[in-house]
């Protein structure tokens, strides 16, 4: 069962995100999954996310960073995640 989620987009970027441990762990497993499922090589996703970070806002990039600390996994791996 997945606990409701609510990211408030009037705060910064940075502090979009709060999520609880349970909510941590089922997303570190939906980005194992996103990630399965996209069967890239392990350097894909860092030369696919480096190839197109000029064209990502600032703002959502900065996003992306703090959820990729929260869950513990790359900011490439956030992000490519998010492209998919």
């Amino acid at each position: 069962m997945f606990q409701e989620l609510t990211v408030d987009l009037r705060l910064p970027p940075g502090a979009r995100w709060q999520l609880s441990q349970v909510q941590r762990q089922q997303a570190r497993e939906l980005f194992s999954l996103y990630k399965a499922d996209l069967s890239l090589s392990p350097n894909a996703g860092e030369f696919l996310v480096s190839s197109v970070r000029e064209f990502v806002r600032d703002e959502y990039w900065q996003e992306m960073e703090s959820l990729s600390r929260q869950v513990g996994l790359s900011a490439s791996d956030v992000a490519l995640c998010n492209f998919y």
